[in-house]
């Protein structure tokens, strides 16, 4: 039979208190450790949303960048197209001259004709300054590119297709031709 008495003092006697502590120091080891995760989790966190906002700032620059990229890029045409009807305005203004010009010629006044040379020569140094060329040579070959032929007659002392005369001045503003002179060439008719 079982004498319980022995039976009892057999076990040894458990202290709650130890026992408990044992618990209470595991709990803290994992509460420790957890705090530590919760930690390193929000240190990468943060680093994380600096990195997005970095991130969003730099969109928003390129997208801010790329608006007064727009916005340049009409600026300019706009420009462009300002500057366009200006050229085209001083050019009206050199072919009402032109007109002046050539009928001083007519008049065989040599006072009138010299002193409207001298403007005409002070208006082609001003054109030069603001990039355009006037197309005036006769003395050179016919080109396409920047004639155009508006009359042809026959004259016996010329070469064929060459330029006898310059009704209206071409233009040329920064290697671009803005109008081609007009002019009338040479022809030569076969018997």
């Amino acid at each position: 039979m079982i004498d319980i008495k022995d039976e009892i003092k057999k076990y040894k006697k458990v202290n709650l208190s130890e026992a408990y502590g044992k618990f209470e120091d595991e709990i803290a080891i994992v509460m420790n450790g957890f705090s530590k995760m919760v930690e390193r989790f929000s240190k990468e966190q943060y680093k994380t949303f600096c990195s997005i906002e970095e991130i969003i700032d730099t969109l928003e620059e390129k997208v801010e960048n790329n608006s007064i990229t727009k916005e340049l890029v009409e600026n300019k045409k706009h420009m462009e197209s300002e500057n366009r009807k200006l050229i085209k305005g001083i050019i009206n203004i050199n072919d009402l001259f032109e007109s002046i010009y050539f009928f001083a010629r007519k008049t065989n006044d040599e006072k009138w004709i010299k002193q409207i040379g001298v403007l005409w020569n002070k208006i082609s140094k001003i054109n030069l300054k603001l990039g355009l060329i006037r197309i005036e040579d006769i003395n050179v070959s016919f080109d396409n590119e920047l004639h155009r032929v508006i009359q042809a007659k026959e004259v016996s002392n010329e070469e064929e297709n060459s330029m006898i005369d310059i009704v209206k001045f071409g233009y040329i503003y920064n290697g671009e031709v803005i109008r081609k002179a007009e002019v009338i060439v040479n022809i030569t008719t076969r018997n």
